[in-house]
């Protein structure tokens, strides 16, 4: 199940400025959401939470660009999070793809092969989604730019030790 958040003006300006404060715009997002701080481990008696590098990417006008990260620890995906800052117009599209150790691919968000996760000004938050995943696999973003001009997409992802 996904949540979609209009982003504030203060988070637009935050974007625009990729400064609120001594935050980046990522950390005030994360600050606003409840999430931990990319890069950050949180642990308490029951679980450990990881984030995958953070994905934020520029994309060329009219290219596909991939970025693959390894898992380094086996457990579940929790909450897939997407930004997509103004002026994107809804012409830059994600897709989150699992590859295990053995086996083949598996689509995250969207489910479906084909389909795009594309928005203006939105955070996209995808979370309950209970997905198993073990060390040594990888998640692959693909990130495509149907518009005009290069934009940038960040996509970060939660994974649990607790499964």
């Amino acid at each position: 199940m996904a949540t979609t958040i209009q982003l504030s003006n203060e988070t637009k300006r935050a974007l625009e400025s990729r400064k609120v404060g001594g935050d980046s715009y990522d950390q005030v997002i994360r600050k606003n959401l409840g999430l931990p701080l990319v890069g950050a481990e949180v642990s308490n008696d029951n679980s450990h939470v990881i984030t995958l590098p953070r994905t934020y990417e520029q994309v060329p006008s009219g290219e596909e660009v991939y970025i693959d990260e390894h898992i380094p620890i086996t457990g579940t995906i929790i909450t897939i999070l997407m930004l997509f800052p103004p002026g994107t117009s809804s012409k830059v599209g994600v897709q989150t793809l699992y590859y295990p150790p053995t086996g083949s691919k598996e689509h995250l968000v969207p489910s479906i092969e084909n389909a795009w996760v594309s928005l203006d000004s939105h955070v996209a938050v995808y979370d309950n989604l209970n997905f198993r995943v073990k060390s040594g696999g990888k998640i692959r973003v693909k990130l495509k730019n149907e518009g005009d001009h290069p934009h940038y997409v960040q996509v970060d992802i939660l994974i649990s030790t607790i499964i």
